[in-house]
């Protein structure tokens, strides 16, 4: 699937790809049975290959996604003060108890304590 020295992707002929099209390249390495590839799982599951490709997810830029939860959060929130008090609270009793803070300080998002549980 790739060159381990240089990092590389390749296709399944040894060919470099285009780092960039990580779609075009998890879509080359799609499980083939027809081809020659075994099977990788117990029982097929999802799209299977000659019949349809690999379902590509719907999602948008992280980033993007981010400055909206922040931006609620800000909207939400009196301030930075009640939020940081907020968070401990929420994450009281957990063992990353400063990961869980902050985590929810960089988000405003508080059911991530719930994560932490």
């Amino acid at each position: 699937m790739g060159e381990y020295g240089s990092g590389d992707m390749l296709d399944r002929q040894g060919n470099p790809m285009d780092p960039k099209d990580v779609n075009a390249f998890g879509m080359e390495w799609q499980v083939k049975p027809d081809e020659g590839d075994p099977m990788i799982f117990s029982y097929p599951e999802g799209p299977q290959w000659p019949d349809s490709r690999c379902a590509m997810p719907n999602w948008t830029d992280p980033k993007k996604k981010n400055r909206k939860k922040k931006d609620h959060a800000r909207e939400q929130m009196v301030g930075h003060e009640e939020l940081h008090s907020i968070a401990k609270m929420a994450c009281a009793g957990v063992a990353d108890f400063d990961l869980c803070v902050q985590d929810i300080l960089m988000t405003g998002e508080i059911g991530l304590a719930e994560t932490f549980h």
